[in-house]
């Protein structure tokens, strides 16, 4: 009977993968967020508008990956840096903005978890130390201050699946081993008089279901910077879609507060899952007006529903008030 068991009895489920220590957290204070000023003694561009970094530097193959990049010969390179200090670019990237996100990575031999220490103790020169652990596969350090950031990631071989192929490493096998430094600078618009009125009279449409994590509590993605602004503190707001009392502008709490002018709405969109190998549902999003090289306008996530149909009502109203096209897209496969 024993042996029954062991065959075809339940057995243990595994031990779930640790999520990581938390980051070391700084408070703004009157001498300034200490995270940007760290940056900005490095000779990262914080400041100044993209189109005038990509003016000066140019856009070309990133040394390590070879897709576009903007590297940034002039910043100050880490220890044992395997390239200087890059700018992700893409073409929903409005220009206008600072950059407010780059990347390094870092390598002094084939051993991941050293290479994140001894950047760790780079960094702990200028902010102190900060927890290191294991995150799921990976190993991780943060340091965090407002919305800005500075994040240490590796991938040890022996946290990895078997059998898996990247082409990079394959490439530059010094990659299994690199830290790989992300660096957020958590920059975010204010709201203007007109926009914090827009947000103070505006009324529930639609309430979003809580993630867990309050609004603001990371940076906000570049290709949102045009609608993306900050929340004044103090202000508590339920998540969800809302509109202003004059009907002039969606305002959205999600990850962030959003606030989107109806002019500048070209059209609104619902995207539709039927049920397959996942639940299926659906998903709104507006089309908005954007300076970023992209003819095709920014997406903005507006709404989700559990039923493949269950914003189809819904979008049809908002788009009579809103007075803007409505496409409700052919239902796929959540495959």
């Amino acid at each position: 009977m024993g042996f029954l068991r062991d065959l075809f009895g339940s057995k243990p489920k595994p031990a779930p993968w640790p999520d990581g220590p938390e980051a070391r957290e700084f408070q703004v204070r009157d001498g300034g967020n200490v995270i940007t000023k760290l940056l900005d003694k490095w000779g990262l561009p914080i400041n100044e508008p993209r189109f005038a970094v990509e003016a000066r530097y140019g856009v070309g193959p990133d040394p390590i990956y070879g897709w576009p990049t903007l590297l940034l010969p002039d910043a100050k390179e880490l220890p044992g840096s395997m390239r200087g200090w890059t700018a992700y670019v893409h073409d929903n990237i409005p220009p206008q903005f600072p950059i407010s996100q780059f990347s390094g990575l870092v390598w002094f031999g084939d051993d991941a978890e050293v290479n994140l220490r001894r950047t760790a103790v780079y960094i702990a020169e200028s902010l102190g130390p900060a927890p290191i652990g294991q995150r799921w596969n990976t190993m991780v350090a943060e340091w965090r201050c407002d919305m800005a950031g500075i994040t240490l990631t590796a991938w040890p071989p022996h946290l990895q699946s078997h059998g898996l192929n990247n082409p990079a490493h394959e490439r530059n096998p010094r990659l299994r081993f690199a830290c790989h430094v992300h660096v957020e600078t958590g920059f975010c618009l204010a709201l203007t008089a007109d926009e914090r009125r827009w947000v103070e009279t505006s009324t529930m449409l639609r309430a979003l279901p809580t993630r867990g994590n309050p609004p603001q509590s990371s940076a906000p993605h570049e290709n949102d910077l045009e609608y993306v602004r900050r929340l004044e503190a103090g202000t508590q707001m339920e998540t969800g879609l809302r509109l202003s009392g004059d009907g002039k502008a969606l305002v959205l709490v999600s990850s962030h507060l959003f606030v989107i002018p109806r002019r500048r709405v070209r059209r609104l969109e619902v995207m539709r899952l039927t049920p397959a190998k996942g639940p299926g549902g659906s998903s709104l999003h507006a089309i908005c007006d954007s300076a970023a090289p992209n003819p095709r306008g920014q997406s903005l996530f507006l709404a989700e529903d559990p039923k493949t149909d269950g914003l189809n009502g819904f979008a049809t109203e908002l788009s009579r008030q809103l007075d803007c096209p409505l496409d409700i897209g052919q239902a796929y496969a959540d495959c």
